[in-house]
């Protein structure tokens, strides 16, 4: 049965000695029927729903209420931070409140999106212990077979080319793989996906030690691809194919659970270490 979870009432702030974050268990985002009436935060997702936490990010469950209205107004219509994905650009807030946070992040239950929170900045409107910095998803996740991928990576214009990207999808994979006495799920299987194109992505999961799997070709077609910004593979259309239209091709990697306890868990974390 899916997990329903909600914003808790005094979520259990103790994140006592950040430096030792990634030895702490983390942190079970509680469910109170009062705080989840307040913010209308809601989830089909298959499996528990934790804050995560070091001592530069946290993710928490990304709220429509609290969330939505920042991450627009920075990447709202911004083409250039959509165009290697099927999804956005999305021209209004009730767009992107409907069509993404209700229908797609609260309604699958293989699917959910954490808001990115930047914990050097100062706090914000969205977070008292820091700013909003972009959005990342577990999705295609299954209890049958222990699985999950990361994706609908967006990190906002501000927070690029610093700690946000790299330390956001550690925590990701580390609550995926470490193993439930740990604090994790224990997975078997992280998959990341990204367009063949977008090297800064491939980049990324390089950087935690995803391994490549190989590329499937003309993988995705994004209708009507070159008037919303998206990139294409790169070469023509098959016959009969609408012009307005693009494909993707998309890149394969995944970090399974023997390549974590073989030195992917210390790997990540360095990682993480490094991108001050």
């Amino acid at each position: 049965m899916p997990h329903t979870t909600g914003a808790g009432k005094g979520i259990a702030r103790s994140l006592a000695s950040r430096r030792d974050s990634h030895k702490r268990p983390l942190q079970l985002w509680q469910t109170t029927d009062a705080m989840s009436a307040t913010q209308d935060f809601k989830t089909n997702f298959c499996f528990p729903v934790r804050v995560l936490a070091n001592d530069k990010i946290k993710l928490v469950p990304f709220d429509k209420e609290r969330h939505a209205q920042r991450f627009h107004a920075l990447a709202g219509s911004d083409a250039v931070l959509f165009t290697y994905t099927p999804s956005g650009p999305w021209h209004s807030l009730e767009e992107f409140q409907t069509e993404f946070v209700e229908k797609t992040s609260y309604a699958r239950p293989d699917f959910f999106t954490y808001a990115v929170i930047d914990t050097t900045r100062p706090a914000s409107a969205e977070d008292d212990e820091g700013e909003l910095a972009g959005m990342m998803s577990y999705f295609q996740s299954s209890t049958t077979t222990r699985t999950t991928e990361i994706g609908w990576v967006y990190i906002l214009p501000p927070y690029q080319r610093t700690h946000v990207a790299t330390n956001a999808a550690g925590l990701l994979v580390r609550y995926a793989l470490d193993r439930p006495e740990d604090g994790g799920l224990g997975l078997a299987r992280v998959q990341w996906r990204a367009h063949a194109r977008n090297a800064g992505s491939i980049k990324l999961a390089h950087r935690l030690g995803f391994k490549d799997e190989g590329i499937t070709r003309w993988h995705m077609l994004f209708k009507d691809g070159v008037a919303r910004g998206k990139t294409g593979n790169g070469r023509g259309l098959p016959p009969g194919g609408n012009p307005q239209d693009l494909w993707r091709d998309t890149a394969t990697l995944s970090i399974c659970w023997d390549d974590w306890v073989e030195g992917g868990r210390d790997l990540v974390q360095a990682a993480m270490d490094r991108k001050q």
